[in-house]
């Protein structure tokens, strides 16, 4: 656990970065709000920075426990800085202990958060239409398929069989390689998406690192061996379409009459999709949906 404090009287900062170090924290000690580059999991924070600065802070690590560390005199701008998100703060002089027990506290409850939404999400999957796949494989594994909300239900089946969460983890172009080194394994299964999208000597690159690691990897059209990898591949009809997938103006056309030309006339059809009666036949007669 990388607990980062930011606190400019040094003597505080080095007794709080001891304590936590003795049960077993990794402590980064910061004197200013300059953290751009600092990797951590909890904060502890004086607000005796600059206001904006606090502000922006607590706004961009709003997924992190962030514990306010403020004077007697200070409670009413702790406060404050507790509407705009903080979690809780510690009156100074700071009782070691008591603060030890906050943090404790908040990094289990940041845990449990993340992973009921989790579940949660799961659970939507669980009650889908199941997508028949081969389960003829081993981890790390790519899911090949034109469909996101299919490959997405096929991870969350293959976490649920081995009895773990799904970890969304989104590579955009220009991203340095995520390291896996210290993720938890043993409960987590990272849920990679995005490779598609890079630079093939990027992507080589990633693939060869990710090999390395029990990983799910989403990526688009036909399976693409690399090494270290099995390949589970999805079909997708050509007619069939889920709502939530990017669809052309023809194939959303399409999709609406084949949906709902059974419960609809054509003059309701046309006003739905915003068209006139004759191009709604002419789009039928293209289609081939006569009635």
């Amino acid at each position: 656990m990388r607990l980062l404090i930011i606190e400019e009287e040094m003597y505080l900062s080095n007794e709080i970065a001891m304590n936590f170090s003795e049960i077993g924290y990794e402590c980064i000690e910061k004197k200013n709000l300059n953290v751009k580059t600092v990797k951590f999991d909890v904060a502890i924070l004086s607000i005796n920075f600059p206001k904006a600065g606090i502000k922006a802070f607590i706004k961009k690590y709003h997924s992190k426990p962030v514990i306010l560390l403020a004077s007697q005199s200070k409670t009413d701008k702790a406060v404050e800085f507790l509407e705009l998100g903080a979690d809780t703060f510690t009156a100074k002089p700071v009782h070691i202990r008591l603060l030890i027990k906050k943090v404790q506290f908040y990094v289990k409850y940041y845990n449990r958060k993340f992973n009921l939404q989790l579940k949660d999400d799961t659970i939507e999957f669980i009650f889908r239409e199941p997508v028949p796949y081969s389960k003829a494989y081993r981890l790390p594994v790519q899911i090949n398929s034109n469909s996101t909300i299919k490959a997405d239900y096929v991870a969350f089946d293959i976490a649920k069989e081995q009895n773990k969460t799904i970890v969304p983890i989104n590579i955009k172009k220009g991203d340095r390689t995520r390291r896996l080194r210290d993720f938890d394994f043993e409960n987590f299964i990272p849920y990679i998406a995005g490779i598609s999208n890079l630079l093939p000597r990027t992507k080589d690159y990633y693939m060869k690192y990710l090999s390395q690691y029990p990983v799910i990897l989403q990526r688009s059209g036909k399976c693409h061996q690399h090494k270290g990898f099995d390949c589970i591949r999805i079909k997708t009809p050509t007619k069939e379409f889920m709502p939530q997938d990017i669809l052309t103006i023809d194939e959303y056309i399409q999709f609406i009459v084949e949906k709902f030309q059974d419960q609809m006339s054509d003059v309701r059809l046309a006003e739905y999709l915003k068209i006139d009666r004759k191009t709604l036949w002419n789009k039928r007669q293209k289609f081939g949906l006569t009635r």
